[in-house]
């Protein structure tokens, strides 16, 4: 929702006349809370309804927290009308309200939602005067920055440094509204987040849910015995998110035979083609790259009976971008894809010249993803300007420094694409930028000069 529709939920609340599409429903109200760290699986199957995992309270050191649980949870409400009354709970009470008399908040909000609305200000004005539930006040003061300042989100959330990783903690939701601190204030966010339509599995229909993550016989005789093979869990998956997160292609095969939806809760960033394996029964929405042959046949599979190819993930990725970050480069996939009509979010308005000017140092794997990244941006026709230039420029400030061999490898992949070392931003070569830092004690930088200037002599 953008903030015209936010406001317009706090009119009609108000009112009395509220929209039925934004009620019936459940939506979660968050809150950023750097110490809250405790989000843990027997909390998640505590606020799904789903049965508490066996091995609640045995946490693995490397697993704990691993997209960055620091979310407070406000609490759950069937409205999204309800969610904003939730969060006017957590903002600042009557008298911090009252510091603004009525006319002069309303004439401050209506100030900045003139700006986004079709509407005049005096028609805002009367509008939000006419709010005179406290917590609907104090919603639509952070919602117009009276508060303080916020940037407020309306797409790609899961940039967001606050409460951007939410999605992954919380399968399948999705962002209703997202305000964040903006710089240079820090640490305060909230979002509400709809959840995706769960179900309560009968024991036959958990049975079936159990089978589809690798049982071949027992799903046959379930889904022969007349088993709906688009049950949903207490999560929110399907059989086939089950079944292609366990990565067993008869199953995911067996089941699209009989009718599964390939396109099950894609609307929420939970398409089955995205299922990883998280914890035993409980598939992840979030796979974070494609894993070899079989995986890519379930793929296939999957996309010729009709799951939607640019499908976006809880993190903001299409299918595309999966394989983009698969190790080693699928080329031949990849290009099929293209053929098929795939995009990558991901890189949609990445330039070659800032991926590679922010070099992510010590880490092997983001690494790999960068080098991937800048083969696809090339090999696509992707715009650059003076990309070796770019990496080379300021490189050599940092005090952990890419091995010479690395170094030397992006600036071949580049040179193999077509790239010439052009004087750049501060009219150097990337020859001479790498010189400097010879120049400076950093001699690793001595084959990236050698192999710049064989290119240059190169016919």
């Amino acid at each position: 929702m953008d903030l015209d529709e936010l406001l317009r939920c706090l009119v009609e609340a108000e009112s009395g006349e509220l929209r039925e599409q934004l009620t019936g429903g459940r939506y979660a109200v968050v809150q950023y809370d750097y110490d809250e760290m405790s989000f843990d699986d027997a909390d998640l199957a505590k606020f799904f309804g789903a049965p508490a995992p066996a091995d609640a309270g045995e946490t693995d050191e490397e697993d704990e927290d691993e997209d960055g649980a620091s979310f407070a949870l406000i609490g759950v409400a069937p409205s999204v009308y309800e969610a904003l009354d939730l969060l006017g709970e957590e903002l600042p009470d009557e008298e911090s309200l009252t510091e603004l008399d009525q006319e002069e908040w309303a004439e401050e909000a209506a100030d900045f939602g003139a700006d986004v609305v079709a509407e005049g200000k005096d028609e805002w004005v009367a509008r939000l005067q006419g709010i005179r539930d406290p917590r609907r006040r104090s919603v639509a003061q952070l919602l117009c920055g009276v508060l303080g300042p916020m940037d407020f989100l309306t797409e790609e959330f899961e940039k967001d440094p606050y409460l951007g990783h939410v999605t992954a903690r919380l399968p399948g939701a999705r962002f209703v509204m997202l305000a964040s601190a903006a710089p240079p204030h820090q640490e305060v966010a909230f979002a509400i987040l709809e959840l995706p339509p769960r179900g309560t599995p009968d024991p036959a229909a958990r049975a079936l849910l159990r089978a589809a993550a690798g049982d071949l016989a027992a799903l046959r005789t379930a889904i022969g015995e007349g088993a709906d093979v688009n049950t949903l869990d207490e999560y929110g998956t399907a059989p086939l998110h089950h079944a292609v997160a366990a990565r067993t292609p008869a199953a995911v095969g067996a089941l699209l035979a009989a009718g599964a939806d390939p396109r099950a809760q894609a609307s929420f960033g939970n398409a089955p083609q995205f299922a990883a394996a998280d914890r035993p029964g409980r598939p992840h929405p979030t796979a974070r790259r494609v894993d070899g042959e079989e995986h890519w046949s379930i793929l296939w599979s999957l996309l010729d009976a009709g799951a939607d190819i640019n499908a976006v993930n809880t993190a903001g990725q299409t299918l595309l971008d999966l394989a983009i970050r698969s190790d080693p480069y699928p080329e031949r996939q990849v290009r099929l894809l293209l053929d098929r009509g795939a995009v990558s979010r991901e890189l949609a308005h990445t330039r070659v010249d800032s991926l590679v000017s922010k070099l992510p140092y010590g880490y092997e794997d983001s690494l790999r993803i960068l080098r991937n990244q800048v083969r696809f941006l090339l090999t696509t026709g992707a715009p650059y300007d003076h990309p070796l230039d770019a990496m080379l420029g300021s490189t050599g400030y940092y005090e952990r420094e890419l091995s010479g061999d690395h170094l030397v490898d992006l600036v071949d992949l580049m040179l193999a694409h077509g790239v010439r070392d052009r004087p750049g931003t501060y009219g150097r070569t990337a020859r001479e930028s790498a010189q400097q830092w010879v120049d400076h004690g950093l001699t690793h930088y001595q084959g990236v000069v050698d192999r710049l200037a064989t290119a240059e002599v190169a016919p």
